[in-house]
This record gives structure tokens, sequence and C-alpha cells, in this order.
């Protein structure tokens, strides 16, 4: 049961780190170069910034989730924090 549960935070650590990668990639789009080189007008480009505001928090939640997963592992670990104890 315990290795399951190490085995099962594991893999969500690794999958968050895989996500939050991704979403921190796509911050940076194409349509910000596009309206630079003139390319695309200025509603395309607020249309743009809105979407990577959408994915600014899906970052943010996919980070969240991260360090949930992460929490979830050192518990499973056998780790824990008593804030009564004092560290030694």
């Amino acid at each position: 049961m315990a290795l399951q549960e190490v085995e099962d935070a594991l893999a969500d650590v690794e999958q968050q780190g895989k996500s939050f990668s991704a979403l921190n990639r796509s911050i940076k789009t194409l349509s910000q170069l596009r309206y630079e080189k003139g390319i695309a007008n200025r509603l395309d480009l607020i249309r743009t910034e809105m979407a990577e505001i959408d994915a600014q928090r899906a970052l943010s939640n996919t980070l969240e989730q991260r360090y949930q997963s992460t929490i979830q592992l050192i518990k499973a670990l056998g780790g824990g924090w008593d804030p009564l104890r004092p560290n030694l």
C-alpha cells in the first residue's frame, strides 16, 4: 500500500513537471511576432494576449498541482512536519 502511494506520487510529480514545461513554452506566441512584423492586426494580438493570460493561469494551476503532488510524495515516503516539534 505505501509503495503504491510512493509510485503514484512520483508519477504525479513527473506528470505535473511535464505539464508545467509544456505550458511554460506556450507563453511566448507566434502572434506577438506576427504583430511586430506587421502581419497581424492589433485585435489578433489582443486575442492572443488573452489566450496567454489563460495559459499563465493554467501554468499557475499546474505548478500548484505539482507542489501538491510533491507534498503527497513526501507524506508517502513517511515524511511530515510537526509545528509543535522543534527542529533538531
